[in-house]
């Protein structure tokens, strides 16, 4: 039996997204640095987000879409492409030497409501 079927009843778009964003096991987490003194630009597709990643500072992006594509341009730019939906979150903290990074991840951008 499904879950929706548990519920009695059948999923409007939202009430799927709420349910993938509430099970982290449904979601693809991606963890990466800037290890740079320089702030690096992260240009997001297809919503056309642009973010600035701050220098020695971890990121994570967390998204229900499991198909991500990189590219890196010549401006120093990382082009993230969802391929399937806009909806993601983007998390940050700063690098921590230690072997486990223990400090909290703070959200910096939500966009999963407009899928």
């Amino acid at each position: 039996m499904t879950f929706w079927k548990r519920l009695g009843k059948e999923p409007g778009h939202n009430d799927y997204l709420k349910f993938l964003y509430e099970n982290p096991d449904s979601l693809i987490e991606i963890e990466f640095y800037n290890r740079t003194d320089k702030v690096k630009t992260l240009w997001i597709e297809p919503s056309c987000e642009e973010i600035f990643l701050e220098s020695h500072t971890e990121f994570k992006i967390v998204s229900h879409d499991k198909f991500l594509r990189f590219e890196y341009d010549s401006d120093g730019f990382i082009i993230l492409y969802l391929q399937y939906s806009f909806g993601f979150k983007l998390f940050k903290r700063k690098h921590s030497s230690d072997l486990q990074n223990k400090a909290e991840w703070e959200l910096v951008f939500d966009n999963t409501d407009i899928n």
